[in-house]
């Protein structure tokens, strides 16, 4: 468990705030949420999957997950695509939502030979794993989707795991 996922955060407020009209998210559903004047209750998946409640190979919220972790399932924002079509921000349409290690995800994706060093709020080495993901101790696995490319996963080596995913790049790739 890493305190920069959100699971037992998310877990705590819902328990402080039990009225079905507290809306608890991560940071992207805040944002999006006040953007749109509390229209849009929403994150994506690459989002969701870093609260530790998210089920990476169906992609969607993991009822398993949120009941070891006592978060309602029905009090999560909706999982859109990270390039979704009908969100209005203002006059304004939402064209991409992306976090700064979800950007150097989609990055990882259109540079599937290599890695990204991300250097956002948190240090990591983020390297492509194609259509499926792959699950090593110590990784981080995240997924990004939207409309105009399949499903891909990655596998993150977050602050101080960043060495050893560079070493398992160098030995295993």
């Amino acid at each position: 468990l890493l305190p920069n996922y959100a699971a037992s955060k998310i877990a705590l407020l819902q328990k402080k705030y039990p009225s079905k009209d507290a809306l608890i998210g991560t940071l992207d559903t805040f944002l999006i949420f006040k953007l749109t004047n509390g229209k849009s209750f929403v994150t994506e998946h690459s989002m969701a999957a870093r609260t530790q409640l998210y089920e990476l190979i169906e992609q969607h919220w993991s009822s398993e997950l949120c009941s070891l972790f006592s978060v309602e399932l029905n009090r999560l924002a909706t999982i859109e695509s990270s390039t979704p079509k009908d969100i209005i921000a203002g006059e304004l349409p939402l064209l991409a939502f992306l976090g700064d290690a979800q950007a150097a995800l989609l990055n990882a994706v259109n540079s599937a030979d290599g890695a990204v060093l991300n250097l956002g709020s948190i240090a990591s080495v983020i390297v492509c794993t194609g259509s499926s993901p792959k699950f090593i101790p110590g990784f981080a696995t995240s997924v990004l989707k939207h409309d105009s490319i399949a499903p891909s996963f990655i596998l993150e080596g977050i602050t101080n795991a960043c060495g050893a995913v560079i070493d398992y790049l160098i030995k295993d790739l």
